[in-house]
């Protein structure tokens, strides 16, 4: 059977909508699980299932990503785009993943976060390379790049694929919560002083404007909340300050519950669930009838 075949191509048509038809489902019975979970502060949260939105904070030493921005969490990818016959894919040739613990904070209280890769719904951002690389210092280098014979030839062949939580970025959380018999620890940096930043800057929605709006165009994007936020906390968590504080428990993953965690608020993640998600699975179930015809078609 030949790809170029009615029953090749009803074959291909079957399986891009029922991709595009499991990823809606999906997103969709992920949305309703959050809608359907009460969200609470830090410090009433009992033990189980349990929804909190606040900022995320180091457990352990931070380190920058290839922005600069310090993250708690990175996974990054390098990719070759290889072309064979008619076709062309993007294919990993090199992959970093820094998964550790790390802090939750709101204005209540504490808590740890244990995730796993597979727990992070992080938003994906993709850069150009302008020549391969896969230390932190050397993509720094080939993502800024903007001329030079070694950009010239290699221009469009690598890119960088980032998913990255920065310290201080706002954080959705949702998962199974385990009190601690430990509840006293010290957190380096004034998260407080964080904290009150932050509740200054929402009090006023036209300071909170003025700094977070990057580009000054007048409308705040997730991308400029979330990065601005971050670099509120650059100085601050990096101080040598410790906050002793009292510890609610820690998140993770049970046989009951599966961890979530996403980087912004619940409206920006479920902003981001529920995109398009009619179109991906009727598009998809469209996608599939019409595959079926032609797999059918003499």
């Amino acid at each position: 059977m030949s790809n170029n075949s009615p029953e090749g191509a009803g074959i291909a048509l079957m399986m891009i909508g029922g991709a595009f038809t499991y990823l809606g489902l999906k997103n969709f019975r992920k949305s309703r699980k959050i809608q359907d979970t009460a969200r609470i502060d830090i410090a009433s949260a009992p033990q189980g299932l349990v929804e909190v939105e606040g900022y995320a904070w180091p457990l352990e030493p931070s380190f920058a990503a290839v922005c600069g921005r310090q993250v708690v969490y990175y996974n990054y990818k390098v990719q070759e785009l290889v072309k064979r016959d008619k076709d062309s894919s993007w294919e990993t040739r090199y992959e970093f993943n820094h998964n550790a613990s790390f802090y939750v904070i709101d204005q209540s209280g504490v808590c740890i976060v244990n995730p796993a890769k597979d727990s992070m719904d992080i938003t994906e951002k993709i850069t150009k390379l302008d020549f391969y690389a896969e230390t932190i210092e050397a993509l720094s280098q080939s993502s800024r790049q903007k001329s030079g014979w070694l950009g010239k030839i290699f221009s469009g062949t690598y890119r960088l694929v980032e998913h990255k939580l920065f310290v201080g970025s706002p954080v959705y959380i949702c998962g199974n919560l385990q009190a601690m018999n430990l509840n006293q620890v010290k957190i380096r940096g004034d998260y407080k002083k964080f904290l009150t930043q932050i509740k200054t800057m929402n009090a006023n929605p036209i300071f909170k404007m003025s700094k977070l709006d990057a580009n000054r165009d007048g409308v705040l994007s997730d991308d400029e909340m979330i990065g601005g936020i971050a670099d509120l906390s650059k100085d601050i968590a990096a101080s040598s300050v410790e906050i002793e504080t009292k510890l609610a428990g820690t998140i993770s993953s049970s046989e009951a519950h599966n961890l979530i965690v996403a980087d912004g608020h619940q409206e920006q993640y479920l902003k981001r669930l529920t995109s398009f998600n009619l179109l991906k699975i009727w598009g998809g179930a469209a996608l599939i009838c019409a595959g079926l015809f032609y797999f059918f078609a003499r």
